[in-house]
């Protein structure tokens, strides 16, 4: 077979195939997640309900989608058309916002919700699932590995991918500094974000179709394409020790997102120095998590730590972080006049219709300020390993085997009944945060020990694979 250059027509009809799919998930996403990071801030309790039913429902479905895709791919249905209809379950969840304390709301805005799970299973394998065939037919044309441009192209949708949090972030809390957080300014801020949902639908429908790829293009042999039950799932957990070590550290990262999307922007960022900085706190994580996230892919590929040592540190890293917020919980709750009242003194209170007042006194200074960004800056630093190379080492493991697609579908099981668990939590404890984040500690406990049940190997997956993390 002849090979051609990187400017071939083949290569780059599917390296475009990747950015139009990566700008649908930056528009999509810039949307949605700024819409669920004020969800615990402007919808109170709803806002925990709301996350709960949302991240409960993807667990079920992010292991009954694969049946399902491959059912309707048999039937002619394309790619693009799955993630057009999946996006607008998101554009239901933003829309819904609109008619915040209207009439019916709690219903509509659950049902928004649990239609955004139903959603999600498809729209992320579906986005795998692309990206992966892309990189397959692009190396075969090059006479590149493909774990190389695989490397490169999912690279390439995550640089592009992870700024949608940062931008969506960012451009609500503009929208609440200069409008407030009103009826009048919630109702601007989701209706730009809803045309934000709504034109990550229409790029999706810009992409090209991509074959599929089978076993035997690759292996040289005929094999049944991988679509993985619910069962088939459970079943890998228990009884590979990589994967049920790896599954507290997984269900903590979810539990811990759940934490910093939910509890962190009402109870640290809005009660301490206001309600309309939200946004740019979790604009600086997502910020902080992009970087961080090209900083520890640099120092595995350059052989500079394990995945065990990256791993290791980033639990060290949320330590610091849950340890300083038990000790602004702590201030709050404290009459006695110590230094834990000076350290994080709330500045405003809300009401249970999430409108916020500030309260009398002096305004918070400017340390305060610096205080709470840094935070969400070190929680960045610590998930931006666990969310890139918790499944860089699944894939490490099981890539070359039976057990590939059923080893990310436990990732993402166990990550979002981490999140769900949690706004569940929210919705049940209310005010009692501190009981979440001392849970939050136990969990870092036993995520910690799993990584340590499992250092071996993953020490020496990163001195075998680094070079393959590159992008």
């Amino acid at each position: 077979m002849e090979f051609q250059p990187t400017d071939s027509p083949v290569y780059q009809k599917h390296k475009r195939a990747v950015i139009i799919l990566s700008c649908g998930f930056f528009c999509l996403f810039a949307g949605f997640q700024a819409a669920q990071g004020l969800q615990s801030t402007l919808n109170a309790t709803l806002g925990y309900i709301n996350l709960g039913t949302l991240y409960f429902t993807f667990t079920v479905g992010c292991n009954l989608s694969p049946p399902l895709l491959n059912c309707l791919e048999q039937r002619g249905v394309e790619a693009k058309s799955v993630l057009f209809v999946g996006a607008l379950c998101y554009v239901c969840m933003v829309i819904a916002n609109l008619d915040a304390g209207g009439v019916g709301f709690w219903g509509l805005s659950i049902t928004a919700n649990f239609l955004v799970g139903v959603g999600a299973g498809p729209i992320w394998i579906c986005q795998n699932d692309l990206v992966g065939r892309c990189a397959f037919h692009g190396a075969r044309d090059i006479g590149e590995q493909t774990a190389m441009v695989t490397s490169k192209f999912n690279g390439l949708f995550f640089s592009i991918y992870q700024f949608s949090g940062f931008t969506g972030n960012v451009l609500s809390t503009v929208i609440l500094l200069l409008l407030g957080s009103s009826k009048t300014g919630k109702t601007y801020l989701f209706l730009v974000l809803t045309v934000f949902c709504v034109l990550g639908a229409c790029i999706f429908l810009l992409i090209p179709k991509i074959q599929q790829v089978s076993n035997a293009d690759e292996a040289g042999r005929d094999a049944a394409p991988q679509t993985p039950g619910m069962s088939d799932t459970f079943k890998l957990a228990w009884n590979e020790p990589r994967i049920r070590y790896l599954v507290p550290l997984i269900f903590a990262n979810g539990f811990f997102l759940g934490s910093m999307f939910a509890d962190f922007p009402k109870f640290f960022v809005s009660r301490i120095i206001g309600p309309s900085y939200p946004g740019f706190a979790l604009a600086c994580f997502f910020g902080i998590n992009s970087l961080m996230t090209k900083f520890w892919t640099s120092l595995i590929s350059r052989k500079k730590t394990s995945y065990f040592g990256c791993l290791f540190c980033a639990s060290s890293a949320h330590l610091v972080f849950f340890l300083g917020l038990v000790l602004a919980t702590a201030s709050e709750q404290s009459e006695s006049g110590t230094w834990f009242d000076r350290l994080f003194p709330v500045h405003y209170t809300s009401d249970s219709k999430g409108n916020w007042t500030e309260l009398p006194g002096d305004p918070p200074p400017a340390w305060q300020y610096v205080l709470v960004f840094t935070w969400a800056a070190i929680f960045a630093i610590g998930d931006a390993a666990y969310e890139c190379q918790v499944p860089a080492a699944l894939q490490g493991f099981f890539q070359d085997g039976p057990h590939a697609l059923a080893a990310m579908a436990n990732y993402k099981l166990w990550q979002s009944l981490g999140f769900a668990v949690q706004f569940i939590l929210g919705a049940a404890l209310g005010d009692n945060v501190q009981i979440r984040i001392i849970i939050c500690l136990a969990f870092l406990a036993l995520a910690w020990s799993g990584l340590c049940c499992v250092r071996k190997q993953l020490i020496d997956l990163g001195q075998s694979r680094g070079a393959l993390l590159e992008s």
